[in-house]
C-alpha cells in the first residue's frame, strides 16, 4: 500500500469508496488539509471508480472525491469555509470544486448536500441543482448559479 496513507490524518485505505489503491495523493493530500481547516469531519462517497461519471471524468484518474461534511452543519456556512480554505490553502487555482445540494449518497440513498473536489491543475466550478433534461441528463449549472439556489433553498 502507498504511503501517501501515512500523511492523511482523516481517511485510511480501509474506507470504501472506491479503489483506494488508485487513488491519489494529489486529490487526498489537499481534501486532507480542506477537512483540517474546516473542522467538520468529511465523509467520502466516492473516489476512484471505473464508470459511472462523465467520460472525461477525474475519478478515473484517481484525482477526484466526492463527499459531504457533517450534514448539521447548514450547506451555505460549509461553501464559505470551503472557500476560504481554498484560498488560505492556495488551492483555489488548482482544483475543480462543484456543488451537489441534493446529491443522494449511493450506499445509503440519503439525500445529503456535498461537494465534488478534484486535481485538475486549473480552476474550475460548477454545480447541480437535481434537475435533469428531457432525456435524463444532469444539467449542470454555473458555480455562482447553485449558490444562489442555495440560499433561496435554505430561505437566507
Amino acid at each position: 500500500m502507498s504511503k501517501i496513507w501515512d500523511y492523511l490524518n482523516h481517511f485510511s485505505p480501509q474506507e470504501n469508496w472506491g479503489n483506494n489503491r488508485k487513488v491519489s495523493g494529489l486529490i487526498l493530500l489537499p481534501v486532507n488539509a480542506i477537512r483540517d481547516y474546516c473542522g467538520w469531519e468529511f465523509y467520502v462517497h466516492n473516489a476512484y471508480s471505473p464508470t459511472g461519471h462523465t467520460p472525461s471524468s477525474y475519478h478515473y484518474k484517481g484525482l477526484a472525491i466526492d463527499g459531504h461534511f457533517n450534514p448539521l452543519i447548514p450547506f451555505d456556512i460549509q461553501i464559505v469555509k470551503v472557500e476560504e480554505a481554498l484560498y488560505d490553502l492556495q488551492l483555489g487555482d488548482f482544483m475543480g470544486v462543484g456543488l451537489y445540494p441534493t446529491w443522494k449518497n449511493l450506499s445509503t440513498g440519503e439525500g445529503l448536500p456535498g461537494f465534488h473536489f478534484d486535481a485538475r491543475g486549473f480552476k474550475a466550478r460548477w454545480g447541480w441543482t437535481g434537475e435533469v433534461d428531457e432525456k435524463g441528463k444532469k444539467k449542470y449549472y454555473s458555480y455562482d448559479y447553485v449558490k444562489e439556489f442555495i440560499l433561496d433553498e435554505e430561505g437566507r
